[in-house]
């Protein structure tokens, strides 16, 4: 839950988050830049799953090896 203008979360339960951030390199491919928290080594890797034609706005639900996520954020990049 995060109110308009604060800066700070709020958490409801306390318990611990897991994220993982790739960023795409034209040359090389995804590149992981971090990975936090406990459940971190099962959070799925673009490396290794279909991203599909679905709709990856932020905000919107995607289902990803059979579990649903929340897009938090994603950049498209135009291929020259």
């Amino acid at each position: 839950m995060h109110s308009g203008g604060d800066s700070e979360a709020v958490v409801n339960d306390g318990r611990e988050v897991s994220a993982r951030r790739e960023e795409w390199n034209s040359t090389t491919g995804w590149k992981t830049k971090y990975v936090l928290g406990p459940d971190a080594d099962k959070l799925p890797s673009m490396t290794t799953i279909d991203t599909g034609d679905g709709d990856w706005s932020v905000g919107s639900e995607v289902i990803v090896n059979g579990q649903p996520y929340i897009v938090r954020a994603f950049e498209r990049i135009e291929q020259e």
